[in-house]
């Protein structure tokens, strides 16, 4: 009698045993399953299904594709013939926005022509907006607004900000010559006349290129400018 009760326990504990534990299998035979199809012993995949296309790759050039980015973005600005050198081919420019409509219009650039790369024309001119992509001289502006060194040497590198505590444009170039990058400031309150350029500083050949400025709501206004002289660095003035 003890013999089959024991008998009958083993049965017992043998039908509550986990039957997603793996059977056992011959090598090379099939591997078990449930009736749901899950292979025994391992959980059931939930991940989601990635989209049909999800590995599709555009195999476009990136540079193709960063000028087709550019070409959708960026619209061709034609820059009117200065008096000076009487074309349109221009570099260095920099644009100036005004809190609010200024003289006429809100933003306002600053470039130097650059006919033929020569720099004898390379001086800097002004221009207003009238769009985004249409600019065009001031009334009562005869570019260029600063004339070629009288003493020899270029101009180049023009830069400037508004300074709303003025109500004026401040206007940055660089002279090259006797040897030096001389750093000149000049402003306008109408952006018809300027004042005098005045030597802000100068450094030898050529360790003050493409200075940038800003000018803070403090009216400090802070420069940036490129050191080539013995290779590029950054300087701050």
């Amino acid at each position: 009698m003890r013999r089959c009760i024991a008998i009958i326990a083993i049965v017992l504990v043998a039908g509550c045993t986990d039957r997603s534990i793996p059977t056992a299998t011959r090598a090379g035979g099939p591997v078990a399953q449930d009736r749901t199809g899950v292979i025994q012993g391992k959980p059931a995949d939930t991940r989601p299904m990635l989209p049909a296309n999800a590995m599709v790759v555009d195999t476009t050039p990136v540079l193709a594709r960063i000028e087709a980015m550019v070409t959708l973005s960026l619209a061709a600005v034609p820059i009117p013939p200065d008096a000076f050198s009487q074309a349109g081919d221009a570099v260095h420019p920099d644009v100036a926005c005004a809190p609010v409509v200024w003289n006429g219009s809100r933003c306002w650039v600053t470039y130097t022509p650059y006919l033929g790369s020569n720099a004898i024309v390379e001086n800097p001119s002004f221009l207003m907006a009238r769009t985004e992509t249409q600019w065009a001289t001031p009334p009562g502006v005869t570019n260029p607004v600063v004339p070629s060194p009288a003493g020899g040497g270029y101009n180049s590198d023009p830069d400037q900000a508004f300074d709303p505590g003025t109500n004026r444009l401040v206007t940055f170039y660089r002279e090259v010559s006797g040897g030096f990058n001389k750093i000149y400031v000049m402003s306008t309150g109408n952006g018809r006349w300027w004042t005098v350029p005045q030597l802000a500083f100068k450094e030898p050949n050529h360790n003050a290129v493409s200075p940038a400025v800003v000018i803070g709501a403090d009216r400090m206004a802070r420069m940036w400018y490129v050191e080539t002289g013995a290779g590029c660095g950054t300087s701050q003035s």
